[in-house]
């Protein structure tokens, strides 16, 4: 049963995954588009227990929207709502914390 040769048929030469990249075949990094400038209609900062919470209103050429950066030690991670979006989201905040009795 076998040559010998290889531990498994996976390890033969013509069984290895040919998706597997050669340095030069691996895909470039990507580069996000540069940021827009934002004017900031107003801001808020909030302090609960270990995590500090920026909750700006801003505009910037694709429309007003609502900023919301979690910072928690050297974590900082953010969410952004569209002002289309603002009403659904406080309604679904509140629908949620009532169905929770918080």
């Amino acid at each position: 049963m076998g040559d010998g040769k290889y531990r498994s048929y996976k390890d033969r030469p013509d069984r290895r995954d040919s998706r597997s990249f050669r340095p030069d075949d691996r895909p470039q990094q990507f580069t996000p588009p540069p940021r827009q400038p934002e004017d900031v209609l107003a801001t808020q900062t909030l302090r609960l227990e270990q995590k500090t919470l920026h909750i700006s209103a801003k505009r910037n050429s694709r429309g007003s929207f609502i900023r919301i950066v979690e910072e928690s030690g050297s974590t900082r991670s953010s969410v952004i709502i569209p002002d289309s979006g603002i009403h659904e989201f406080m309604a679904t905040l509140h629908a949620v914390t009532t169905q929770a009795g918080l």
